[in-house]
């Protein structure tokens, strides 16, 4: 059996389950970095922005979604350029939650863009 990208179970030839069919028109997947609260390391999950819902998954094509953040009523910004210490940059977006910011980084502008 098939699942979603929300975790569901989906029917032979469905592309989204039950719940997220039809409700969910856009559908764009992708690496993002993620700073670690502890030790500060970076660290790159994949996430799937479906619809209004931002999943995370440690690794592409994992079946089972490590978090999932509603994004109704976020704000996205973007931040200025980040140099790394082995001279890369970063360029780097906070999602402002009612109640938290998170910040994501991606290793290339037209992304983050």
């Amino acid at each position: 059996m098939t699942h979603c990208v929300c975790g569901l179970p989906m029917r032979a030839g469905q592309e989204t389950c039950d719940q997220c069919e039809g409700k969910n028109s856009i559908h764009i997947e992708g690496e993002i970095i993620k700073k670690q609260k502890k030790g500060g390391q970076y660290r790159k999950y994949w996430y799937v922005l479906l619809g209004k819902e931002l999943y995370s998954y440690k690794n592409q094509g994992d079946q089972k979604h490590k978090d999932m953040q509603s994004l109704a009523g976020v704000f996205i910004k973007s931040e200025m350029e980040e140099l790394m210490e082995d001279n890369s940059i970063m360029f780097p977006f906070m999602l402002i939650f009612p109640n938290k910011r998170r910040i994501y980084y991606l290793e290339t502008k037209p992304e983050r863009d």
